[in-house]
């Protein structure tokens, strides 16, 4: 539970993430705006909006005189309440400055919670806590407002809160609410189930009947949402393109004659590329200012956030624990290294970030007050990365940088 004393910290912190993320955001792209449309149409009784889309909106995929989105089920829901809100008149359009604000404070408060159980002093709680977000590209990324990006967002902050609601305010319902938007927005972390469940119902010694009971009815609490979502995505997939396991990704006009997609949309051909978008690639320079920028279609995970060099420290009694949830970092890395596409425009690597909570989580069984002036090192010097990052990426003086075609190395 939140230790009374940190109530005004944690009121402070979130809407300091929120202020920090929304007012330099001016120009978000919320033009950007698959999912909310679908939830406008679903709104309306239809899956898929009855007029031709914006020419800028190149992936919404025709089918029987409907455009449909490719976004999974769980996204559509997410937005849903802000559709509703602009059908009553309340708001006109999708207003991802907003929800990028909120998904900042959300992530920057789960973070802070987090971090209790390690008996840390609150400075270095308050450190901790701007890693997740303001210290990686989801703030450069999510602030930029497209629905792709905002689905990110999303989903760290559900995993985010999944992980809260197992491991420090244990709410089994709640958790598996969290993972069921969690994958709901990004697919590949169901394959991180399993691990869920090990945080679940893990034990140092032999469990007596009645705790093995209280265990079984907490994972049925757990999985409550997850089944639930799970069955309506795939009627939903059916309902769409005729299979339940048919997300549509494939029917986006053009997308399968791309040169990422030409082995399929996944492929032992895409991971060399993957590999060095995620981890190796660097800046680059260019003769005017801003000088050095990040590109626009990769970035070296380490180079934006050193931060997640603390994940290869030595220490944490729990070891255990730490192989378990690095099984959860490789589950998914190796998913998104298979996929064709590194992630289009972007800084950094966009996929990357639904690995950031375990790698959050890792971190902080490892630590001791003896970091503490490592830590702020590594995580400030993310922030400032990270900041200059989102300057560049989301104010439209460079934003040019991102669309000049001698510029785009894709």
């Amino acid at each position: 539970m939140i230790d009374r004393k940190n109530i005004l910290v944690c009121v402070l912190l979130g809407v300091s993430a929120f202020l920090l993320t929304y007012l330099p955001n001016e120009f978000p792209a919320n033009y950007y705006d698959y999912s909310f449309q679908i939830g406008e149409a679903m709104l309306g009784g239809h899956l898929g909006t009855q007029s031709q889309p914006e020419q800028w909106l190149a992936e919404m995929i025709p089918k029987d005189g409907t455009y449909y989105s490719a976004f999974p089920l769980g996204n559509i829901l997410s937005v849903m309440p802000f559709a509703m809100l602009k059908k009553i008149g309340c708001i006109q359009k999708f207003p991802s400055r907003f929800i990028a604000a909120a998904l900042a404070a959300i992530i920057t408060l789960l973070a802070f919670l987090l971090t209790a159980p390690y008996q840390l002093a609150p400075r270095h709680r308050v450190i901790l806590a701007l890693a997740p977000f303001f210290g990686t590209c989801l703030w450069a990324n999510v602030s930029f407002g497209g629905s792709w990006q905002i689905a990110i967002g999303y989903a760290v902050a559900a995993e985010m809160g999944a992980l809260y609601f197992l491991l420090v305010l244990r709410k089994p319902f709640l958790a598996g609410l969290c993972f069921a938007a969690a994958f709901g927005n990004r697919t590949e972390i169901i394959l991180t189930a399993p691990i869920f469940y090990y945080l679940l119902i893990r034990e140092t010694s032999p469990l007596p009947a009645e705790k093995k009971r209280s265990h079984l009815m907490e994972a049925l609490s757990f999985s409550g949402a997850p089944f639930a979502l799970g069955i309506l995505t795939l009627w939903y997939n059916a309902a769409r393109f005729s299979n339940p396991f048919d997300f549509g990704y494939s029917h986006i006009p053009g997308v399968m004659q791309e040169v990422n997609y030409s082995h399929g949309l996944f492929s032992l051909h895409a991971v060399q590329n993957n590999l060095f978008r995620m981890f190796l690639q660097p800046w680059k320079l260019i003769p005017e200012f801003p000088r050095l920028v990040p590109m626009n279609s990769g970035g070296s995970v380490f180079l934006f956030s050193p931060w997640l060099f603390l994940a290869f420290l030595g220490g944490g009694a729990r070891r255990g624990l730490q192989i378990v949830v690095w099984g959860a970092v490789l589950l998914l890395l190796t998913v998104l290294c298979l996929h064709g596409d590194p992630g289009g425009l972007q800084i950094s690597s966009r996929y990357a970030m639904v690995m950031v909570p375990w790698v959050f989580l890792i971190v902080l069984e490892k630590q001791n007050p003896s970091r503490f002036h490592l830590v702020c090192a590594l995580i400030l010097a993310s922030v400032i990365i990270n900041a200059w990052a989102m300057w560049i990426f989301c104010s439209p003086e460079f934003f040019h940088l991102y669309r000049d075609e001698e510029y785009l190395d894709l």
